[in-house]
């Protein structure tokens, strides 16, 4: 698999992840302030990731999905 087979291939992944979160919010089945919680927690250890390559693009990439989960309003019903 080349490396944009890979690549196309995460960043797919990564869009499920933004969809079914927002749908899980919007159907008011996620605790959206617990989801952003461990996400910012995983941003403020990044030190301690040694399997992370790019710790610059692994922070950006958490703080979209916090951004995208942010901009989700959830459903009054």
């Amino acid at each position: 698999m080349s490396n944009n087979d890979v690549l196309s291939e995460v960043r797919a992944v990564s869009y499920a992840v933004r969809c079914l979160a927002a749908t899980l919010k919007e159907s008011g089945h996620l605790d959206a302030e617990r989801y952003v919680a461990r996400m910012q927690s995983q941003i403020d250890n990044i030190d301690t990731y040694n399997g992370v390559t790019n710790k610059p693009i692994f922070t950006t990439t958490l703080n979209r999905f916090i951004d995208d989960i942010d901009s989700v309003k959830k459903s009054d019903s």
